[in-house]
């Protein structure tokens, strides 16, 4: 909503005599902010840069087990996660939701972990697809950026993968 709202203001202001740019110019402008409000309103496209297919959207699972982090809801958090899931962090196996639930006690949500997403990108692994997810990351353990590799099935969180 900030980026419509933005290219609806510079829309409004193209039209203001204030803004002092030759015609064609001015119409170049408002044609390529037409095209990013196209863009931007449609959540299931993704765009290339370079040969990496960057995501517009991240999968609900996904994304419900990031709020569930800043929330420091527990519950809902694991409910994102298949019964059989795994969870790699630098080397440390965590299987099963029970397993889950031990990381999620000393390196997630009991240490007060919170997630700010700067992108998404499609990934694959052991033949399986997913997203990688790169986080700013800030705990009683851990600040910094980081980067999730989350992989699905059945709409909820099947294996997980955070390395250095």
């Amino acid at each position: 909503m900030t980026t419509i709202h933005t290219i609806a203001t510079f829309f409004h202001s193209a039209q203001n005599k204030t803004l002092r740019r030759p015609g064609w110019l001015r119409n170049i402008l408002l044609a390529c902010s037409l095209l990013l409000i196209i863009c931007c309103t449609d959540d299931s496209q993704a765009y290339t840069l370079g040969n990496t297919v960057m995501i517009t959207n991240i999968a609900t699972p996904i994304k419900n087990a990031i709020a569930a982090t800043n929330q420091g809801d527990t519950d809902a958090f694991i409910r994102q996660f298949t019964d059989d899931a795994e969870l790699t962090d630098w080397g440390r196996h965590f299987a099963g939701r029970s397993g889950i639930l031990r990381w999620n006690k000393t390196d997630n949500i009991g240490v007060n972990a919170s997630m700010e997403v700067i992108s998404a990108k499609e990934v694959t692994r052991d033949g399986l697809k997913g997203q990688a997810v790169t986080v700013n990351v800030k705990s009683h353990n851990f600040t910094g950026t980081g980067l999730i590799q989350f992989y699905l099935q059945n709409d909820h969180i099947y294996r997980v993968f955070i390395e250095p």
